[in-house]
This record gives C-alpha cells, structure tokens and sequence, in this order.
C-alpha cells in the first residue's frame, strides 16, 4: 500500500484582502472595471450602479487573496450585470 508523507509548506502565508486592498484595486482600476461595466451594460446610468454595487459588495467579501482583489472586483461586476434586469 502507498503512504504518502505529507511536506512541510515552510511558510506559507495567505494574505486576504482588507477593505484597503479593495480600495486600492478600485483605485488603480477604475477605468478598466468602469469600462467593463458599460460594455456589459451598454448604458451609462446601468454601469454606474452595477459599478457601485460592485464596490459595495467587494467591500463586504472576507475570504479574499490579496492578489485577487482586482479579479474579483471584475467577477463581482459580471456577477452583478447578470442579476441586474435590463
């Protein structure tokens, strides 16, 4: 039968994005997700709401890695446009 040893990780460390880190990708992101947000919605009215909940919704996630704020930030945009009608 196979054993399997288990290795030691060293030290690994996960960091979760803080609501700073959301801030930060929103900063250094805006013209991209807003951008993302107009062609998804293909109205300006639409994409500034879909951007805000977007923005209030990351703010609001807590299991997170801090290199994934900005992919999130884009997930929860489309997540958004899919449950918003019209």
């Amino acid at each position: 039968m196979l054993q399997y040893r288990l290795q030691p990780v060293g030290n690994f460390r996960c960091d979760y994005a803080t609501g700073a880190d959301f801030c930060d990708a929103f900063v250094t992101s805006t013209d991209s997700s807003y951008l993302l947000a107009f062609l998804l919605t293909a109205n300006h009215e639409a994409a500034e709401r879909c951007f805000v909940a977007a923005l209030d919704q990351a703010f609001k996630a807590n299991a997170v890695f801090k290199e994934w704020a900005t992919s999130w930030i884009r997930r929860i945009l489309r997540r958004r446009r899919l449950q918003t009608p019209g």
